[in-house]
């Protein structure tokens, strides 16, 4: 005679389990504003941006050809609107050929351009711009040990790595959340080691109210090199696959050889604006190097693909203040030095 608990137990675990699903996703779907049914759409807590493009609200009309651009604060819009640098005459006059995605956000690095891009896979794309250097040296700033190629010792990537290895939480959020409570736990308890994704350069460098080494002293070992071309190649493989063009941009900077943080809080550096310092990502020894070593590697890989090209902008900008706010933070005269490289790049 069969057990009727049994059933009764199956029958209670499995409506307690769809409770807990509702619940979980009605509480994201709250807070974030997405789909109730569109779970997978929890992306969208890590890249805001894409909330045109994911859920086609307002994405640009297709009238023309489509250029993205990846990137991070450097290629932002607030930075440098590529939009009215690219879509010029040669008299300099705005003119709309292109439509320009300009997913370029602050912070990112190569890794979460792939990720962007990888979203877009649908969507065809004439030119791709990637302009990245400066924010994978960041990642850099730990030990060898619990360096990760998917920078999962940095918090906010490692949450990304749990959520698209859960392809099934478009059906069901429980096994998603679990080991996303599991992971957290981790982090918490020491057992997953992480860094921060940014410095507080004043709290870290001069040791007010800090009580954890920033990690600079690991830098100089260029852990990110095999990320910075994972990451990139991939991006090649998907925009060969699609045909869309890529343009790999060398990443401009300007350190000025007496360099310090205490120069450049006194604005004595000759930078327009001093908006920056160096120390938010790392020993400014370990960022340039980390920057040319990348350089290096975008150079590279452009070369192995045909639908890639290397375009020289790093090695044909002038290291002058006139054209930078920082290290890498571009003025208005920079910006359209950029715009005129990129032209040159595509226009016959």
């Amino acid at each position: 005679m069969k057990n009727p608990n049994i059933k009764n137990i199956l029958v209670v675990g499995g409506f307690t389990y769809l409770l807990c699903d509702l619940i979980i996703r009605a509480f994201f779907s709250v807070s974030l504003g997405i789909p109730f049914l569109q779970s997978q759409l929890l992306v969208l807590k890590y890249y805001p941006e894409m909330r045109p493009y994911l859920l086609n609200e307002g994405i640009p009309g297709s009238d023309h050809p489509r250029i993205l651009v990846l990137g991070g604060s450097a290629a932002h819009t607030s930075f440098c609107n590529l939009d009215q640098q690219i879509n010029r005459d040669s008299e300099g006059n705005y003119f709309k050929k292109f439509e320009l995605d300009t997913l370029a956000q602050y912070a990112q690095n190569s890794l979460d351009s792939w990720y962007k891009y990888k979203l877009l896979e649908k969507l065809k794309f004439k030119y791709i711009i990637f302009y990245h250097g400066i924010n994978d040296a960041r990642t850099n700033n730990c030990p060898k040990e619990y360096f990760d190629l998917d920078y999962r010792h940095i918090s906010f990537y490692n949450e990304l790595f749990i959520l698209f290895r859960h392809p099934e939480i478009k059906f069901t959020m429980i096994p998603w959340f679990s080991d996303f409570v599991i992971q957290k736990f981790k982090e918490k308890t020491g057992l997953h080691k992480t860094i921060p994704k940014e410095y507080n350069v004043m709290e870290f460098y001069f040791r007010k109210t800090a009580n954890e080494d920033p990690g600079w002293k690991y830098g100089n070992e260029l852990k990110s090199k095999a990320s910075f071309s994972r990451n990139l190649t991939n991006i090649l493989n998907l925009a060969e696959k699609k045909g869309d063009s890529v343009l790999v941009v060398s990443y401009a900077w300007f350190q000025p050889e007496n360099y310090s943080l205490q120069k450049f809080i006194d604005k004595q550096l000759g930078y327009t604006e001093h908006k920056w310092p160096t120390e938010l990502y790392g020993s400014p020894i370990n960022v340039k190097a980390g920057i040319i070593a990348h350089n290096v590697i975008g150079k590279e890989l452009a070369s192995n693909f045909y639908v890639a090209r290397a375009v020289d902008f790093e090695g044909t900008l002038p290291k002058k203040g006139e054209y930078f706010f920082d290290i890498c933070h571009l003025t208005q005269a920079g910006c359209e030095e950029m715009g005129k490289k990129i032209r040159s790049n595509i226009f016959p």
